[in-house]
């Protein structure tokens, strides 16, 4: 089970790297901060994830969740 989590931690911390870059351009080039933020909490998702720490990884994971709705309507 430990690789699976481990797998998944890469994964997320992988991913938030793609998108803090991508987010990090995008509001260099006056767009929205959305990606930069989402980006750093997938990443810190993955870490808690790597550490154990699945309560801190699903509590990063839902503040992204929370934050995509309004976001999005916006």
């Amino acid at each position: 089970m430990q690789i699976v989590r481990h797998t998944a931690a890469v994964l997320l911390a992988l991913l938030g790297t793609l998108l803090v870059g991508g987010g990090t351009w995008l509001l260099l080039l006056g767009g929205s901060a959305y990606y930069l933020l989402a980006g750093l909490l997938v990443g810190a998702s993955g870490i808690f994830l790597w550490r154990g720490r699945a309560a801190a990884a699903l509590a990063a994971y839902g503040l992204l969740f929370a934050g995509t709705l309004p976001w999005a309507l916006w």
